[in-house]
């Protein structure tokens, strides 16, 4: 039993440790710029996934361009937010089927220029294909 409130405790403090954001790169470095592109707000964001995925993708306000991973990738980078229609969509597909009644979740972390960190779950019972309308000004 305390082996598994200890190591119950050590997932928990990964899931909700601070991390140290990086300087954020301009519009021209996140490899998106163009003059369609150029009043949206570039945020670098990370995805921390509950169990292994076969792949995974985001999608910042269509137009913007996919962000995609395989496996063993790091699921971080930059995204681009128009600032008319700030979203954020979301597709999961899971390594493994979860059991019946096992629940999977997404937590992504939003850190945008000037404007406080924004964190959402996305959960689901199979996978994820979820949006996320942000709430900017």
């Amino acid at each position: 039993m305390t082996a598994a409130l200890v190591l119950a405790g050590f997932g928990f403090m990964r899931l909700t440790a601070a991390r140290t954001p990086a300087a954020l790169p301009s519009v021209a470095a996140a490899g998106q710029a163009g003059d369609a592109l150029s009043g949206w707000i570039p945020g670098r964001f990370h995805l921390l996934l509950s169990a292994p995925a076969a792949e995974w993708a985001i999608t910042s306000s269509p137009g913007s361009g996919e962000t995609r991973g395989e496996p063993a990738t790091a699921p971080t980078g930059i995204l681009l937010f128009d600032p008319d229609d700030p979203q954020v969509f979301l597709t999961v597909r899971w390594a493994a089927a979860p059991v019946p009644g096992e629940h999977r979740f997404a937590k992504l972390t939003l850190e945008l220029p000037g404007r406080p960190t924004i964190v959402h779950f996305f959960d689901a019972p199979g996978d994820i294909d979820e949006f996320l309308e942000l709430p900017l000004p």
